[in-house]
This record gives C-alpha cells, sequence and structure tokens, in this order.
C-alpha cells in the first residue's frame, strides 16, 4: 500500500558537472565528511542574499558519491543514522529496475545558471529519460520555461514559501501571489503550500479559522498539497500532540487536501491503513446487515409466492368448474335451436301441404289502394298505430291466399270492419292467422301483408 499511496520527494542540488543529488537547501553544511574533504567555505550571493558554506557546484559528482555521506539534518532528532547513507544520487534512483515515484523539487535557476549550469536544460533532459511525477519549484521562471516545452503526463506543481519570503521572477510576496490563483494555472496544475495556509495558528497556539485557499484553488482546477508535517515538530494545542490528529484535520473537511508532506511517512501511512481497516470494517457491517435485510425480504417473498400459487390453484380449479357449467348449457341451447329447427321444418313442410291443397280451390281479391301497397314495401318494419283511411283513390288489387278453413271460420273482409281497434289487437290477430296458415312468424311479412 505504500507504493500505491507515497511519493519520494526530492530537492534537488547539482554538482559542476551537472549531476544531480538529494540535498535540502542550497548547502552541504548538514553532511558529516565534507568539512573533513574540504575545510575552506565559499561565500555567493544568491536571490539578493549573501550565504555562506559549502555549495554542491564547487564540487564533480564523483568526489560528492566518494567522499561525503548525510547526517541528521534536524539536531534535535537522533544521530543514530549520521555517516551511515550516501547522498542519493537522481539519476541512480530513476535508473534502477523498480524506480519509486518521485516528486522532484528544484530551485535557484539563478545561481546555477552563474555556474554553467542549466537548471532547465538539465531537467528537461532528465524528462526524456525517466517517469517523474511531479516536478515543483518556488520560482514561477523556471515553471514557465520547463512548463512550455513538456508534453508529459508529469504535473508541474508551484512551491510557496513563507509568505514574507520574495519570489525571484516577479519579486513579489508569496503571501501576494496566492491572492491571484487563477494566474497560477497558466504555468501549473497545483500548489505546495505550508500547512499554515490553510489552518493558521494564533500567536496563543490554537488553531485560527480556515482559510478558503483550499477551496479557491479547487475552483479553479488547482491540486492543492500541504507541507510541514513532522511527528516532533510543536503543532496546535488543539492536536494534544497527536500527528495523527492533525493528519485528520486536513484529510476529513469538507475541502480537504490532495497531498500530505511529512517527514514521517510511515506514521501517515499506518494511520491511513488503519481509517482504511475502519471504514472496511464499517462497510462490511453495513452490508452484513443489508444482507440479513436482503434474506428477510426473499422469505417473506417466497412465503408470499407460495401463497399466490395456492390462491392460483384455487381459482383456476373454480375456473375449471364454471367452464364445465357452460358447456351444459352450450348442450341446452343446441337442443333448444335443433328442436326449433325440426318446429320450422314440420310448420315449413305443413305450408307447402296447405298450398298444394289450396292450388284448386277459389281465390278471394281485396282490393287495397296502391299507395298503400307501395308504402308497405318501402317501409316494411313500421309499427301502425294510426287508424286505416279509406281515401277515394285509384286501387290496385292484391291477391292473397286463403285456406277453405280460414273462410269459413271468418271472411277475410271482416278485419277491415273494426278500424277502431289498437295496432296491438291487430298485431295478435295476424299472429294468430298466420300460424293457421301454417307459416313461421315474420314480422317483416306481417306488415307486408296487412299494412
Amino acid at each position: 500500500m505504500s507504493k500505491e499511496i507515497s511519493i519520494f520527494l526530492c530537492n534537488v542540488q547539482f554538482t559542476k558537472d551537472a549531476g544531480a543529488f538529494c540535498v535540502t537547501g542550497v548547502k552541504l553544511d548538514n553532511a558529516k565528511t565534507i568539512t573533513t574533504f574540504d575545510p575552506n567555505e565559499k561565500t555567493y550571493n544568491i536571490n539578493g542574499k549573501d550565504v555562506q558554506g559549502h555549495f554542491m557546484v564547487d564540487y564533480t559528482a564523483a568526489q560528492i558519491d566518494h567522499n561525503v555521506s548525510m547526517n541528521q539534518a534536524i539536531f534535535s532528532r537522533p544521530s543514530f543514522y549520521d555517516g551511515l547513507s550516501p547522498v542519493l544520487n537522481v539519476d541512480g534512483i530513476l535508473s534502477s529496475k523498480t524506480p519509486p515515484r518521485v516528486w522532484l523539487n528544484f530551485q535557484y535557476q539563478a545561481f546555477y545558471d552563474q555556474h554553467d549550469v542549466k537548471l532547465v536544460d538539465k531537467v528537461l533532459e532528465m524528462l526524456r529519460l525517466y517517469t517523474i511525477d511531479f516536478i515543483s519549484s518556488p520560482e514561477i521562471g523556471f515553471l514557465t520555461s520547463v512548463n512550455e516545452k513538456v508534453r508529459k503526463k508529469t504535473k508541474f506543481i508551484f512551491q510557496f514559501l513563507n509568505a514574507s519570503d520574495v519570489e525571484p521572477t516577479t519579486m513579489q510576496p508569496y503571501g501576494t501571489i496566492v491572492k491571484d490563483l487563477a494566474a497560477i494555472k497558466s504555468y501549473a496544475s497545483g500548489i505546495i503550500v505550508p500547512k499554515e495556509y490553510i489552518w493558521p495558528v494564533k500567536p496563543n497556539n490554537y488553531l485560527g479559522p480556515l482559510t478558503t485557499l483550499v477551496s479557491d484553488a479547487h475552483k479553479q482546477g488547482l491540486e492543492v498539497y500541504a507541507s510541514g508535517f513532522a511527528n516532533d515538530f510543536f503543532s496546535s494545542y488543539d492536536y494534544n500532540y497527536d500527528p495523527t490528529a492533525e493528519y485528520l484535520q486536513f484529510i476529513v473537511k469538507d475541502e480537504c487536501v490532495d497531498g500530505l508532506v511529512t517527514d514521517f511517512p510511515s506514521t501517515f501511512l499506518n494511520f491511513m491503513c488503519l481509517i482504511v481497516a475502519l471504514a472496511t470494517a464499517a462497510k462490511a457491517k453495513l452490508l452484513l446487515r443489508e444482507l440479513k435485510t436482503v434474506k428477510a425480504d426473499l422469505a417473506f417473498a417466497k412465503a408470499r409466492c407460495a401463497q399466490l400459487e395456492e390462491e392460483n390453484k384455487l381459482l383456476r380449479e373454480r375456473e375449471g368448474s364454471d367452464k364445465g357449467l357452460i358447456r351444459d348449457d352450450d348442450d341446452l341451447g343446441k337442443v333448444t335451436v335443433h328442436t326449433f329447427a325440426s318446429i320450422s321444418s314440420s310448420n315449413g313442410n305443413q305450408s307447402q301441404a296447405t298450398s298444394a291443397r289450396t292450388a284448386s280451390q277459389s281465390t278471394v281479391t281485396v282490393d287495397i289502394p296502391s299507395t298503400k301497397v307501395e308504402a308497405a314495401a318501402s317501409a316494411p318494419d313500421i309499427n301502425v298505430k294510426e287508424e286505416v283511411e279509406v281515401k277515394n283513390e285509384p286501387k290496385k288489387s292484391a291477391f292473397v291466399d286463403v285456406s277453405p278453413e280460414e273462410t269459413v271460420q271468418k271472411n277475410a273482409f271482416e278485419r277491415f270492419k273494426d278500424v277502431d281497434e289498437s295496432s296491438s289487437f291487430k298485431e295478435a290477430r295476424a299472429l294468430a292467422e298466420a300460424s293457421q296458415n301454417g307459416a313461421p312468424f315474420n314480422q317483416d311479412y306481417y306488415f307486408n301483408t296487412f299494412f
């Protein structure tokens, strides 16, 4: 996990033959054997200030590799490892079989240019040879020069020093530059700031109010990295001398930083592992609770499905019994139809026999007005409720076959005597007479005949 989330930060210094080494600051005075190798000190003007000591540009890369080892730079820390580690060679680190993820910080471009070490050219050469995740610098001119010539995925980070320090390119204090984050976006993808830029400490050593730096930088599309973390550094009383509490202050808030720079990465990594373990345990507990809920829901659904299946079974049985009744009704209907058909056929046969018998009989002539006959032909289904009116109009003859039995029982002309009879009474009489003729009842036939 440490390789996945940790990056090795190296403050690069160059020798006179452009050898790159990881040394914090611009001097070698924290090296144990440099005074033995070269007791003479020199003074150089660096960014407008005279600085005295031993400088990397006065030696070759071979001299540094073979004659210089490192001491603990902070003298309050134990000196157990003093003199045991050589100065780290950047080319040696990046050319190894499994190089770590690196963050290279470059500074003092004007100073190296004065000693014929072209800082921009050297960095571009390193970018062509190696994979470098981050490049940072507190100098705007250097970042602008390199960023214009690089198209790799390397992130360029602008480093803020103390608010009162002056940036060498613009000659403005860093406390003023931080107010114009939009301008930084043109040459960098993020910023690295001392932690006090985000959570300032008041004179009484308690935390002041949170600044808007992180949120403002994120709005401009800039990543934010906080520096200055160490287990043995004095911090605010709010942290109770617990470095992990200080880490939490910067990573669990609504506007958390994108990364931290610490002298004790193992403390931070162990703390992050603990947080991940707790988060995983909490998530597992939540998943277990959800699993129990799902299990209960499945049991309920299973019981409900069984209940619905039983209800469907009962419905199918009931539907089957209902269908059986419908089939019996259908058979009864068929019998009724067959019976009606038989009666109709017998009536038809009787009608044919009657017609045959009356063929030799004398016919009766009934005079009906021609207008009535034509109206009957055009509107066969009209109920006749009005009284029959006899008009002096030309008449046409209509012939109706009447059996002898019918003529004996009632004269055909007697139907027109009682004109005051209601239509319902007429319909009843017509139905009775039609039955006597042996033909099935037909309302159209009735209207056409007796209108």
